[in-house]
Parts: C-alpha cells; structure tokens; sequence
C-alpha cells in the first residue's frame, strides 16, 4: 500500500470538519479550524476515536463510507471459484449460461485468499492510521470475508492495486485486468446457452492463441438438477454422470 498516498488523501476528506465541529460541540476542543487541522495530523487516531465515541450515527457512516470508498480507488479484487457446474453461479456470473469459464492453474506469483464463511461482517476500525499495519490486517480481512449465504461459490479471491493493472478504455469506461500468461489457462468451458453463431470464433481462437487447454461445452442433465461437462470436440453424447 502507498501509505503517503492514502494518508494525504485521508486528510483532504470532509470529514475532518466534521470531526472538529463535533469536538466543538463536545467542549473537546475550542481553537479554530486549521488550528484543530494540525492537531489532528498529528494525533489522527485519537481524534477519531473521540469523535466516534460521541458522534451520531451519520458521522460514523460517513466515515465508514469514505474508509471503503478510498479502498475502492486503490485496490480491485479478483473473484475465483473452485466450482465450475454450479448452476446458479452461471446464472450470476456468465449471462445467463451464455458466457465462458476459463478454468486456470494459479499463477506462482499471485498472492490468493480462500473466504472464509460466517454471520459476523469485519470490524472495520474507522480511527486506522496509513502507518500502522493493523491497517493492512484489516484489508486482508474484508477480502477474505463473505456472508454465510454464499458459501456455495466456495470462492478464492486475489488482491491488486489498480495503479499496477494494465487499464484498458470501454464505453467509457476504464476496466482493468491482471496479467497472465497463456500456459496457465487449462480449460476453456462454454455455457450451455452459448450462442452457436459465435461457436465457429471460439474455436479458431483456441486453436490460435490456447491450443494446451481443454475446449468444454456444457449441458444440463435430463433427469437431473445439476450441469453435464464434457469435450467440444468430442462426437459422442454426453455422459450421464461426470
């Protein structure tokens, strides 16, 4: 993490006007604003913490809103699953079991997380200082946290700073993707609703540029709640069991 970076972006927040009129308010302080200013530079944490000690509930969602939206410019997450035949997460994720899964060896360099599962949300500690590591502790224990609702996606998820993801311009929109080289794509897996129109270009690009992976087409069992997988090119029927 840019420390200095977030530690200057904390301070230019409007929240710590908010912070000063409520110590104001509090007879917690009584010099003017740029005064209170350097003052709670130097001793950020025990300003927040006083003022999230007294201070009504909307002060301490705007704090908590501005910590996750500062997070949100800084970082991206990746979202991996172990599953690739659960119905309900290819209606989630791939248009409707229209899209693609690529299934993927985990790149030696990637630093991965497995979700833990439960009811508590993470305690976010809204007087965190940039300089302190609990700060990063925190990070990694919102990354790593999921309701319990979800448990079935059985999801793995990767953390990385925007500023060093190749950025690419859609529709306006900046998004962002990490790196990966071709050999670690192990299979390519395509929705049983995927559009046959578009079946005749996937196949030239995996011939092209993944010929080691494995091309997967899926299907739904007849009798059966549950996804059939098995090798496009294959001839033969699919299966009744995997």
């Amino acid at each position: 993490m840019n420390r200095r970076r977030v530690g200057k972006m904390m301070d230019r927040n409007s929240h710590i006007r908010l912070v000063y009129e409520l110590a104001l308010a509090k007879g917690l302080c009584s010099g003017d604003f740029k005064t209170f200013r350097r003052d709670f530079k130097a001793n950020r944490e025990k300003h927040l913490r006083d003022a999230i000690r007294f201070a009504e509930p909307v002060l301490g969602n705007h704090l908590k809103g501005q910590f996750l939206v500062n997070l949100s410019k800084m970082y991206a997450v990746l979202c991996l699953s172990e599953v690739r035949d659960s119905i309900l997460m290819w209606s989630h994720y791939a248009s409707g079991h229209r899209g693609i899964v690529l299934g993927i060896e985990i790149p030696p360099s990637w630093k991965i997380h497995q979700v833990e599962y439960g009811n508590q949300r993470v305690a976010i500690d809204l007087a965190w200082n940039p300089n302190d590591e609990r700060c990063q502790d925190m990070l990694r224990a919102l990354v790593k946290a999921k309701g319990e609702d979800w448990k079935y996606e059985r999801e793995w998820r990767a953390l990385g700073q925007l500023d060093r993801l190749e950025q690419i311009q859609r529709e306006g929109k900046v998004q962002y993707f990490a790196k990966m080289q071709p050999k670690f794509v192990k299979e390519i897996l395509l929705g049983w609703r995927f559009p046959e129109g578009d079946m005749a270009e996937i196949i030239t690009l995996h011939k092209q540029w993944l010929p080691q992976a494995r091309l997967l087409k899926a299907s739904l069992h007849d009798s059966e709640y549950r996804m059939i997988i098995s090798d496009l090119q294959s001839s033969d029927p699919p299966p009744a069991t995997r």
